[in-house]
């Protein structure tokens, strides 16, 4: 995993490569709650072509929360574009 972070108010995201899926060159981000649990991930989605929210089972998630993954999100596709126009 990188030791890249991207710092919010309820969470951190760990970015890394494919967490669930190694060698699938794709990058993908462990979001972490304050706890230091993993509460969810940000994936590439192939059929779709952009990166979603994936949450654990049994969280929750606020406006505040759903906003800031929001913006990881973007952060997430435009390191993806940067990445395959660079």
């Amino acid at each position: 995993m990188s030791s890249e972070m991207w710092k919010y108010k309820f969470f951190t995201v760990r970015v890394g490569r494919s967490f669930e899926q190694p060698g699938d060159g794709n990058i993908d981000y462990a979001i972490v709650g304050h706890g230091g649990s993993i509460i969810g991930y940000i994936e590439w989605y192939p059929p779709w072509k952009l990166y979603i929210l994936d949450p654990e089972p049994r969280t929750v998630w606020s406006a505040g929360c759903l906003t800031e993954v929001q913006d990881a999100i973007y952060k997430a596709e435009k390191a993806r574009k940067e990445k395959n126009d660079g």
